[in-house]
């Protein structure tokens, strides 16, 4: 899942892009995070990146939406040109873009397949509250589960499955809060940056990814006391001896 990881550094580049520090040097950056991200070939991680990418390019340039657009259709329009080519000269490649535009692979779908295991869990998890353990469900299925919000009700049991829920709405709320209170921008990043991860973790096995702990600490250690509010981010110069003398 080295697609997931590259999401927050193609969010973080179109922050700095749309805040206009360094917009060239971060336009690279976007180009080289987005080239990887195709090449990872990771359709959770793909779609979240445009889902959670089209959210933030349109909230942190919503006062020149036309002006980023125009610039967001020359990034698409680069980007695109070497996949065409490599799609129509590398049968292996075309393979496996094409399988990438499937909802569903061969590994997901049957009976034991990823989308079934997720029907099959409810029973084990209704009928043992204190979780099965964490190696023990190698004895029923294939495969893990593959969803980090099931895997924390069927492996650690109901206690960790209702810390995990609250932890996800918890979370949510205190990135909002911190937002309204501050109006800076920079808490809707983490927050998108954490919606993205998370949302790759309800189809993986993710209690090892280590950003996704980490981008978790970063949301709740962030606190609007901190921070400028916004109104007072860019006082006039007639007013920053007040300013400063009030701060």
């Amino acid at each position: 899942m080295f697609g997931v990881f590259l999401i927050p550094g193609i969010l973080g580049s179109l922050y700095m892009i749309a805040q206009k520090h360094s917009r060239y040097w971060h336009a690279l950056a976007l180009a080289l995070l987005s080239i990887a991200l195709l090449m990872s070939f990771s359709r959770a991680a793909i779609v979240s990146a445009l889902l959670f990418g089209g959210a933030s390019f349109f909230y942190f340039n919503r006062r020149n939406l036309a002006q980023a657009s125009l610039a967001a259709f020359a990034v698409v329009l680069v980007l695109s040109v070497p996949c065409l080519l490599l799609y129509l000269t590398n049968d292996t490649f075309a393979e496996m873009l094409t399988g990438r535009f499937k909802i569903a692979e061969d590994y997901d779908l049957g009976y034991f397949g990823r989308y079934n295991r997720y029907l099959l869990s409810v029973p084990l998890i209704l009928d043992h509250p204190l979780g099965l353990g964490l190696f023990e469900i190698v004895k029923i299925f294939p495969e893990p589960i593959h969803n980090i919000w099931i895997s924390s009700f069927l492996n650690y049991g109901w206690l960790a499955g209702f810390a995990w829920t609250l932890l996800m709405v918890l979370s949510v709320q205190q990135a909002w809060y911190n937002w309204k209170r501050s109006g800076d921008e920079l808490f809707l990043l983490i927050l998108f940056c954490w919606l993205s991860v998370v949302s790759c973790a309800m189809l993986h096995q993710a209690e090892r990814w280590r950003f996704l702990w980490m981008f978790t600490g970063m949301l709740w250690g962030l606190n609007y006391r901190n921070f400028i509010p916004a109104s007072r981010q860019a006082p006039t110069l007639e007013h920053e001896p007040a300013y400063r003398e009030a701060a």
